[in-house]
């Protein structure tokens, strides 16, 4: 079974910043300093709304995952963006996998502190979110 979820390929769900610049708000994958990070994931059940079922190979390989996913949930204690998690990292290398699992624990903490900072604290703050969050696009966590 493990061989089956491995097999599985999964789409990696990128991060969406929106950053302003010059006056100008641009949305991108990269990280800039003071960016608000955007949920774009996308939404289930569109494929029904003309009242029939139009889901594409695409659409039906996700559901097969997701099912799966869930089949296998007891097992491994993943949810559908933990799984998402576990194989997109699953490729990186030891060291890099490490580094992950530290910025998953230090991201939210520091985003918090810069949200409750202001002024050169608040601008030292931002710098630290800007560096973390770019180090984790680097390493592709």
């Amino acid at each position: 079974m493990f061989l089956m979820v491995n097999a599985m390929a999964l789409e990696q769900t990128s991060k969406v910043y929106r950053c302003e610049r010059a006056g100008r708000v641009e949305y991108t994958d990269a990280p800039c300093l003071n960016a608000k990070e955007i949920d774009v994931t996308p939404t289930k059940g569109a494929e029904t709304y003309s009242g029939a079922n139009l889901k594409s190979p695409a659409a039906m390989r996700e559901k097969s995952r997701d099912q799966l996913v869930e089949a296998v949930r007891p097992l491994t204690g993943l949810d559908q963006k933990g799984f998402e998690v576990f194989e997109r990292r699953r490729r990186l290398t030891a060291t890099a996998q490490q580094d992950c699992k530290v910025l998953d624990r230090d991201l939210p903490k520091l985003e918090l502190t810069q949200r409750e900072t202001k002024g050169k604290e608040g601008d030292a703050a931002a710098e630290a979110v800007y560096q973390a969050r770019l180090r984790f696009k680097i390493l592709g966590c």
